[in-house]
């Protein structure tokens, strides 16, 4: 194996330890084995991805068993296939939080680990865990290329998502396609940037989640609505409930009011022992998730059937189109 070190210094010198041995404390993100332009000429893609347990799977696989006393067939949801952006991606359950990805293509494509990940974080928005990519090989007709990831130390909390109520196999599967298709463009990139900055705070203070996902749905609102000028989410909220849009009410305005005044200047939240005041705060907390992932189905412009926190049920989404919201509310 070769190692390539780098120092950088103000002086031309180099110091060298009187030690006989140096430690290095580094952590590394992941080891690629291959030739990396492997990637450009690939049409496959072989992947293994943990954390999927909430994955809703809609195809069945029997099995039956060869025992010579206790013969039996048994058949269980653990495999799905379906066509996004050009691909065939089949999907596997193996054991109880890890999953088996593949996507093939019928020619070579440079953008494979894209489209995978887009595909994981359509897996997060759905699923509300962020999932990762232990092991990835892209294969083509010359040669392949491995990449190991470095795992992430222990398991993330879940996050909000359309599916919380629980969902039929074939609806958890209309937006998982169509959330990876748009999470594979531009806009979805952007609205993916602004999904994990919520995400990834999911385990760490009330006051520093709530701070987070209130720029988050202030991030995806101007992604949406691209202001020409200033911008006030309270305003824009008060037109969206005037004009019936995303369901918006006044106590929707008053929560994040609330909620984002104390936290973008300085205050706490949960820092009381008062029963009540916590349970307002969840309940305002709860307004602010739903609005988030209402704005992305609205991005995303599929009918489905999502979880509503506010109203503690699945509703039907009904997208009414970018353009016709801009002209309402702005």
């Amino acid at each position: 194996m070769q190692v390539e070190s780098r120092w950088i210094s103000d002086e031309d010198t180099t110091y060298f330890s009187d030690k006989e041995a140096a430690t290095w404390n580094a952590r590394l993100h992941g080891i690629q084995l291959g030739d990396p332009d492997q990637a450009g000429h690939a049409d496959h893609l072989h992947a293994l991805v943990s954390d999927v347990a909430r994955v809703q799977w809609t195809k069945v696989t029997s099995f039956t068993s060869d025992n010579p006393h206790f013969s039996d067939s048994l058949f269980k949801r653990d495999w799905m296939e379906f066509e996004f952006n050009g691909l065939t991606v089949v999907a596997r359950q193996i054991g109880d939080e890890d999953a088996l990805v593949r996507l093939t293509s019928e020619s070579p494509r440079p953008d494979l680990a894209d489209q995978l990940q887009a595909l994981t974080t359509a897996l997060a928005f759905a699923t509300g865990r962020q999932p990762q990519c232990v092991l990835t090989k892209m294969s083509g007709s010359s040669g392949s290329l491995y990449r190991w990831n470095a795992l992430r130390d222990g398991k993330r909390s879940y996050h909000a998502c359309p599916t919380d109520g629980g969902h039929a196999p074939d609806e958890f599967l209309r937006i998982l396609k169509s959330s990876a298709t748009f999470f594979a463009t531009e806009l979805g990139k952007s609205v993916a940037n602004h999904l994990y900055q919520s995400w990834d705070s999911v385990d760490n203070t009330m006051s520093l989640r709530t701070l987070a996902l209130s720029s988050s749905v202030e991030g995806l609102l101007k992604l949406m609505l691209q202001p020409s000028g200033r911008f006030k989410v309270a305003t824009w909220m008060r037109r969206a409930a005037d004009a019936g849009l995303f369901g918006l009410s006044g106590d929707d305005i008053k929560a994040w009011v609330a909620l984002r005044d104390v936290v973008a200047h300085g205050g706490l939240l949960w820092t009381d022992d008062c029963l009540e005041q916590k349970q307002q705060t969840i309940t305002q907390l709860d307004r602010m998730k739903s609005l988030q992932i209402k704005i992305v189905l609205e991005l995303i412009g599929e009918r489905v059937r999502a979880y509503d926190r506010t109203e503690h049920r699945s509703v039907v989404f009904e997208p009414v189109g970018v353009e016709h919201v801009r002209r309402r509310t702005l």
